[in-house]
């Protein structure tokens, strides 16, 4: 197909396609004086690709539909594969806190998502069983719900994983009052080590999915009823007043367990271990730390909607690689940091020219 002499500046003539440079630049050659040329893409032809990108992963569609809209009907599916597969091909770090924000953050909520997870441990050694781990360790803030820092690791949501995550954090600037989690003990270890000084905030709401895991939905033990009783009323305390009557309960409830157990009543141990996690929990005052301070969250539900997104998306553009799932999850995270394209293709381009956030 010619081209004209306004793209590449030379003579009055057309150029046809000359193969390609040593960098994979289209070569063009003027018909009539042999002159041979290349030229750049257009950057507004990057920009309708990434926005054509930004479609496909936001609205769930199908590459042909999303072509549709974006005025691309009739191109194959091989075509508009190759028009996203580039940015699919690179993991992309979180952007840097906007100078009007401090890194510091008064409370940021954590939590893991796993991308990849392997088969039952026990089929691992068979042929074909799939080994492959991916997780990621997500911060943001508690009160904005803005991603500030993410990162992804090939291996399981342990220890290790989150100290690496908070010791990047603590190296970013950020040194919250309060962390809002689902009470992991990979974070409270790898906190007590990075920041000794933040108080801590249990989701109230995995206490009460921990309940009905180990005790079910009706328990029949009297003691059983009563535990899961006071955990149900954990997430209607408000006020002081409030947490004053439950931990009246509380004192109650103990009081009656060690009855039992100094009668040599039979427990359970989901009983046992269920009220353990409360104790440790309010021991280390981790249940009503948002009464002291205005606006914290009491649950960590607004990393949980967001975790929900990045599975469904997951789902819905399922076949991907390992890497291009790591890819689309850190494109979503970032597109949820900001929607102005021309930021967004600075930062692809600049991590695309270094290195990605992907360990090993």
């Amino acid at each position: 197909m010619p081209l004209s002499h306004d793209i590449l500046r030379q003579c009055t003539h057309h150029f046809i396609k000359n193969g390609t440079t040593s960098s994979g630049t289209v070569r063009w050659r003027c018909t009539r004086c042999g002159t041979s040329k290349s030229a750049r893409r257009p950057r507004s032809k990057v920009n309708h690709q990434l926005a054509f990108f930004r479609d496909y992963l936001t609205h769930y569609d199908t590459r042909q539909r999303v072509a549709e809209r974006h005025e691309s009907g009739g191109r194959s599916r091989s075509t508009l594969y190759r028009r996203i597969r580039p940015f699919l091909d690179t993991v992309l770090p979180p952007l840097s806190i906007p100078h009007s924000d401090t890194p510091s953050r008064a409370a940021i909520m954590l939590d893991g998502f796993y991308i990849a997870y392997p088969s039952i441990k026990e089929h691992r050694h068979l042929p074909g069983a799939k080994t492959a781990t991916s997780i990621l360790l997500l911060a943001i803030d508690a009160y904005t719900h803005e991603p500030l820092h993410w990162h992804i690791y090939q291996r399981f949501e342990d220890v290790r994983a989150w100290n690496m995550f908070f010791a990047e954090l603590v190296k970013l600037g950020f040194s919250p009052k309060y962390l809002v989690h689902d009470g992991h003990s990979g974070i409270q270890r790898a906190s007590a080590i990075y920041l000794p000084e933040a108080r801590h905030q249990r989701c109230l709401v995995h206490m009460v999915r921990g309940a009905h895991r180990k005790l079910g939905i009706t328990p029949k033990s009297p003691l059983a009823r009563q535990l899961q009783s006071l955990i149900h009323h954990l997430v209607t305390v408000r006020t002081h007043a409030g947490k004053a009557v439950w931990l009246a309960a509380w004192g109650d409830y103990l009081a009656a367990f060690e009855y039992a157990e100094s009668t040599n009543t039979p427990q359970t141990n989901a009983l046992r271990g269920l009220k353990a996690i409360l104790m440790h929990a309010y021991e280390r005052d981790e249940l009503f730390t948002f009464l002291d301070e205005p606006g914290l969250p009491h649950t960590s539900n607004a990393i949980e909607s967001r975790n929900r997104v990045l599975r469904e998306a997951l789902r819905r553009h399922r076949g991907m690689t390992l890497s291009q799932r790591e890819a689309m999850v850190s494109w979503l995270l970032l597109l949820q940091q900001t929607d102005d394209l021309t930021v967004i293709r600075k930062h692809y381009e600049t991590t695309r020219n270094g290195a990605t956030l992907c360990d090993t």
